[in-house]
């Protein structure tokens, strides 16, 4: 034990540092515009720090499907990382903590929501389930109200907005509450909100089809409000296909290279993002916590990631910031305990680059 004792003592003497194994279950494929940015900035972070990050995908048949989301924690677990780190994908968060309990192996839950009435299962993060870190969940319902209110400002001086709304899969506790954001906005602007759809999918194909009818049903509509940029994608190809060309605001979610693209030429509106680096800053707390520093007496167990607006007015100075050469130039030693010595503070994610320069 003495042995032990000295050796360790010697090898964070000399600033050498201790590189966890860590598995991340990605719940879409690498194609996916959304979650392979997330994994891209997720690499750059461990790569920096020496991590040894293992990403899961999902096969191309089971994109969303809990099932295999599920097989794939087990698979991940019978692997022995230090730490998972996961979603909360159709309500799989809770029996993935058992697992990753059953196994002693530390999680952490990120992008996504615990829902009201999943809160009594699931507790606080290391209650009842003591292997469970924390919990960082991006502001889906501030994202949802930011992105409708960002439309709405586009509109002519006067004009009423009337939106209608393509929201995502049924079961998700992101769509449920960027939903909830929509329709506060809608409410507090006195916009006419005429219908929200719910769909399968995030998807351009899905959010094209959905938008072809809605459009014949209400035909005054002049915002759509998408739950994601590929579900926006797929309705600004609805709209160029209308024989009645009229002006329609589209603007959807996730800072997607397509979504922004699409800002850039016009095609979108807007796009709210952010969210992405909720991967990294997972990474970064475990590699904290595996050094023997741990995140929750100054950020607490339950971190809250705001969004921000892209528009063509921010785009110039936020777009350059989002790549995944710019992610290799972060310095994320400066993000973490074990370097800079310092607790990490509520506003520590102000000094990411994209912060900066992506607000209006």
């Amino acid at each position: 034990m003495r042995f032990l004792l000295l050796t360790l003592c010697l090898f964070f003497a000399n600033g050498i540092w201790a590189k966890p194994n860590i598995a991340f279950l990605n719940p879409a494929t690498d194609s996916h515009p959304f979650w392979e940015k997330t994994a891209q900035f997720m690499r750059a972070a461990a790569n920096q720090l020496g991590i040894n990050l293992q990403v899961y995908y999902m096969p191309k048949s089971g994109i969303t499907n809990r099932f295999q989301y599920y097989k794939m924690a087990e698979t991940a677990l019978n692997n022995k990382p230090d730490y998972l780190l996961f979603i909360n994908l159709k309500g799989t968060g809770l029996k993935i903590l058992q697992l990753a309990e059953q196994s002693q192996t530390q999680a952490i839950i990120f992008n996504s929501d615990i829902l009201a009435q999943e809160k009594s299962q699931f507790g606080l993060p290391r209650g009842q389930f003591k292997y469970w870190l924390a919990h960082l969940s991006p502001n889906d319902h501030q994202a949802g109200a930011l992105l409708a209110t960002t439309l709405i400002k586009q509109l002519p001086a006067g004009g009423t907005a009337n939106i209608i709304g393509l929201n995502g899969s049924f079961n998700s506790s992101t769509a449920k509450l960027r939903m909830s954001g929509l329709e506060q906005a809608a409410a507090k602007q006195s916009a006419i909100l005429h219908q929200v759809t719910r769909s399968n999918s995030w998807t351009a194909e899905e959010g094209y089809k959905k938008t072809k009818v809605l459009l014949k049903r209400y035909p005054q509509c002049n915002i759509i409000w998408a739950a994601s940029d590929s579900l926006s994608l797929g309705a600004a190809k609805a709209t160029s296909q209308q024989q009645k060309k009229s002006a329609i605001i589209i603007g959807g979610v996730d800072w997607s290279d397509e979504g922004i693209e699409a800002v850039k030429q016009g095609t979108l509106a807007a796009s709210v993002g952010g969210h992405f680096i909720g991967g990294g800053i997972a990474l970064v707390l475990a590699y904290d916590h595996y050094n023997q520093f741990d995140f929750a007496p100054s950020l607490g167990t339950q971190i809250v990631l705001q969004m921000y607006p892209m528009t063509l007015n921010n785009l110039p100075r936020c777009a350059p910031h989002l790549t995944s050469t710019a992610f290799k130039l972060i310095d994320f030693k400066t993000f973490t305990q074990t370097h800079s010595k310092q607790p990490l503070q509520p506003n520590f994610l102000a000094n990411l680059p994209f912060a900066k320069h992506c607000t209006e």
